[in-house]
């Protein structure tokens, strides 16, 4: 029970922040902290396309990550 309470409370949490900062600044933050973890840049180009995203906003992310590698 507390599980799911906590469940609820992150999920409440992600939903605020989404809706502050929008969807493109949350997905740019996944992807910072994903580079940070040691993920690779084609691994990220490929996540990012497996994203229930609009285009437009998958290529303003796919061009985040390219500017990341600089």
């Amino acid at each position: 029970m507390i599980g799911g309470v906590a469940v609820l409370v992150v999920a409440g949490l992600l939903a605020t922040g989404i809706t502050i900062y929008g969807s493109e600044a949350a997905i740019k933050a996944v992807i910072k902290e994903l580079k940070k973890r040691g993920r690779k840049k084609d691994e990220l180009l490929r996540q990012v396309e497996s994203y229930w995203v609009s285009r437009g906003l998958k290529l303003k992310v796919k061009e985040y990550v390219e500017e990341s590698w600089v």
